[in-house]
């Protein structure tokens, strides 16, 4: 995906220009299985390190079992990651 397309469908348009730096790179290494931060143990480990409380923890991965369904939102999420 580009990201002029994600920021459409996302509705970003009026984003800062600096935002979409690097996105090509992101796209190369955008995984074709789930991506690795948002799976449930990743977000469990990196949670108590930043000592996020059960409830927190919770919350993130329960969003980050909807982030699949919006490919345009993991596209971007991806891209964030990386950076």
């Amino acid at each position: 995906m580009t990201f002029d397309e994600v920021a459409v469908e996302l509705g970003l348009e009026d984003v800062d220009e600096a935002f979409p730096h690097g996105w090509e790179d992101s796209e190369r290494s955008f995984p074709d299985s789930k991506l690795r931060f948002l799976d449930e143990a990743f977000i469990a480990e990196n949670g108590s390190l930043v000592a996020l409380d059960t409830a927190a923890i919770d919350g993130l991965t329960a969003v980050a079992d909807r982030v699949p369904r919006n490919p345009a939102l993991a596209h971007l999420l991806c891209h964030e990651h990386r950076l």
